[in-house]
């Protein structure tokens, strides 16, 4: 997967698992529930999960990728 920043028209590459990742959050809407989720599909302990998913958040926020809202 690839996605891309319209406003600087950068494109970010995702390995399966990290697309599905961001697919999770964006259907989700919420952290916690695409925790909960993806927790239920891979094979992986919950504080390595909270770690890659926070890693990648991180990375697309910073990519302009992903926005959060605080709220």
């Amino acid at each position: 997967m690839v996605a891309l920043n319209l406003q600087t028209g950068q494109y970010y590459g995702l390995d399966p698992v990290g697309a599905r990742m961001l697919q999770t959050l964006t259907e989700t809407g919420r952290f916690e529930s695409a925790l909960e989720l993806l927790l239920r599909e891979y094979d992986v302990s919950a504080p390595t999960l909270r770690e890659d998913l926070s890693r990648l958040v991180e990375e697309l926020i910073t990519n302009g990728i992903l926005q959060v809202d605080p709220a």
